[in-house]
């Protein structure tokens, strides 16, 4: 029992680390990705409306296979679960008898080949209306109330490139397996099949146009570490002997190209071209059987975004997006600056459901630490998130730790969740976290997109009982963007700064200005934002107009005004501009809308699912 489950954790590892080197994203949880997909195999018992309504939570559909290839492949992983049955997409509800993926108007003829009845449908009775696949992998109708086990699909295409290409900025590339003879091939059935591996595309053997193209593939197939190596690409001169051509007609730039003591056209038969490991070039019989190399342009998916929430590279849990940084160790200060970069945040574990869900995550890394957003106060003696908020210390799960053993003020997060406090000058791995995309701002308050991110703006009513000091402007800002985390206005980009212009343009001037959260009280001259994590502040972006010049020596504080920063006395009385961070779906019941789904993640993350079949 103890080997199979830890060789289903190996293989569930290898596949996490495959994903994440191919530039494609799951969502979070028991996903997988095969062959470009992503798929949910969940035990759990539902209705077929329901397990439906699940997997579109995720902007996913049940299964659906086109062919026999697939369904063998999707037996093979459900022999050793515990479910006999499991739901597709299959149906026919709409039309009894004439069987479809889906129900809804995008519903898709199921292609006859692709099912193989298990002495069915025999609905007798017309209630048996949609399709399980079971074990042996055959499909039988069954009544769309029973519970079963289902499978949802997700295509990421979160990189533009298929799965097992390399991925550059513009181009996708690929290069044949080794291993498989059936990837040795002539010159022209290489050009074929190249064309078919990225449908869609005009995907073709290797074009290489610049010497920059070519010191990358070099490079490329160094990696491989294979010597002597052959590879097919689409130049030859078969249509002119000495005119060498790629193979859509246009010329070769000879200038690229580095031959070996070649083109001799050994024989006169030698008309197609080939690349060696160590990128030089060689002319050869285009009947020769050799591996080749594919390229075609990226294709990105505009709606890869819409259907998750979360940028490429991020993973999604309830209203929150995380990214785990691992191939570039920083300090606590400057994993916190790139985070803020990313227009996100180190992490703050805030319910049980993500303490939960942080806790499954990191048994993908156990060899790894990350910083996290906890740092120590010294003023208060306690432990709280670099924004300034106070961390609910009955969430941080440490391990015989905080012992401060060499002033260890930060806090990092490693294997099963445990947190210790390290020096904030080690180098760590970190996590970002960000909201999701599919977020709005409380009502009354002005958003703003930017970098993936939507950060909301207050404006205070012009009202004399708005007026206030910057500590009660602070004290407002809390308040009013509960249960969220407001905060002063803090400017980050020009673009920000021009922005909140634009908003105090309609706006009749007010002599007394607006607070932000830019202040010198620690240390006079030196300006930072009253947030520790939109430090340090862009000197560029602050448009100063004579300013500041701190009269009487007590002007610690900001106040904006006709678009421009001035620096006045911390007690006046001003206006205020609150921000904060778009999260959660509804702000009239946002105590709950985030537990319920991480709560509805978690039971997906402890499915226990054996994928040894994939590997």
């Amino acid at each position: 029992g103890t080997r199979g489950t830890r060789m289903e954790y190996v293989s569930l590892t290898m596949y996490l680390f495959l994903a994440a080197v191919s530039g494609y994203q799951c969502p979070v949880g028991k996903w997988i990705l095969i062959q470009g997909n992503c798929f949910l195999f969940s035990s759990q018992g539902l209705t077929w409306d329901q397990a439906a309504t699940d997997c579109r939570q995720f902007g996913a559909t049940l299964l659906q296979f086109e062919g026999a290839d697939d369904r063998e492949l999707f037996t093979r992983t459900i022999v050793n679960m515990t479910s006999e049955r499991w739901w597709t997409d299959l149906t026919d509800y709409n039309h009894p008898g004439g069987w479809s993926w889906g129900k809804d108007d995008s519903e898709i003829l199921a292609n006859p080949g692709a099912v193989v009845w298990n002495v069915e449908p025999d609905d007798r009775h017309h209630i048996e209306n949609c399709g399980a696949l079971n074990i042996q992998g055959t499909l039988s109708d069954q009544e769309c109330s029973e519970k079963h086990g289902y499978i949802c699909e997700y295509n990421p295409r979160g990189s533009g490139c298929p799965l097992n290409w390399i991925v550059t900025t513009t181009n996708c590339y690929y290069v044949s397996d080794l291993t498989d003879e059936y990837n040795i091939v002539s010159w022209s059935d290489a050009s074929k099949k190249c064309k078919t591996l990225h449908p869609g595309t005009s995907a073709k053997l290797l074009k290489l146009e610049t010497a920059n193209e070519q010191a990358y593939i070099r490079a490329q197939l160094a990696e491989l570490q294979m010597t002597d190596q052959l590879y097919w690409i689409g130049m030859s001169d078969q249509a002119h002997e000495g005119h060498w051509t790629w193979d859509d007609g246009s010329p070769v730039n000879q200038s690229n190209i580095e031959w070996t003591a070649e083109p001799n056209n050994l024989g006169g038969t030698e008309q197609c071209a080939l690349i060696y490991d160590n990128g030089r070039f060689a002319d050869a019989d285009c009947k020769r059987l050799e591996k080749y190399i594919c390229q075609s342009p990226r294709v990105e998916d505009p709606t890869y975004k819409n259907k998750m929430g979360c940028s490429n590279g991020w993973v999604r849990a309830g209203h929150k997006c995380y990214f785990f940084h691992i191939q570039r160790p920083q300090n606590h200060r400057t994993a916190a600056s790139t985070c803020s970069e990313m227009a996100g945040r180190l992490i703050q574990i805030q319910t049980k459901d993500e303490e939960d869900w942080l806790r499954v995550q990191t048994l993908r890394y156990d060899s790894y630490a990350f910083w996290t957003g906890l740092i120590f106060q010294p003023s208060s003696s306690s432990w709280v998130w670099n924004t300034d908020t106070k961390a609910n210390m009955s969430l941080i799960n440490w391990n015989q730790e905080p012992n401060n053993e060499g002033n260890e003020d930060c806090g990092t997060i490693s294997q099963d969740g445990i947190l210790n406090d390290l020096s904030c000058n080690a180098n760590q791995g970190y996590i970002c976290e960000a909201q999701t995309e599919d977020r709005s701002c409380p009502n009354g308050w002005i958003s703003r997109a930017a970098n993936g991110m939507l950060t909301c703006y207050l404006i205070s009513n012009t009202t004399d009982a708005d007026m206030t000091t910057w500590q009660g402007a602070r004290d407002k800002c809390v308040q009013i963007s509960e249960p969220l985390d407001g905060y002063l206005l803090a400017i980050n980009t020009k673009d920000e700064a021009a922005f909140i212009a634009h908003a105090l343009k309609n706006i009749s001037q007010i002599a007394t200005g607006w607070w932000t959260g830019l202040n010198d009280k620690k240390v006079e001259g030196y300006w930072e934002y009253d947030t520790a994590f939109n430090n340090p502040v862009q000197n560029n972006v602050i448009p100063w107009d004579g300013e500041p010049n701190n009269i009487g020596g007590t002007d610690y504080c900001t106040v904006l005004y006709g678009g421009r920063y001035n620096d006045v006395n911390c007690n006046n009385i001003a206006y205020y501009i609150c921000e904060t961070m778009a999260e959660g779906l509804s702000y009239t019941s946002a105590g709950s809308s985030i537990n319920k789904e991480f709560t509805m993640l978690l039971s997906l993350v402890y499915c226990i699912i054996s994928i040894n079949g994939f590997i």
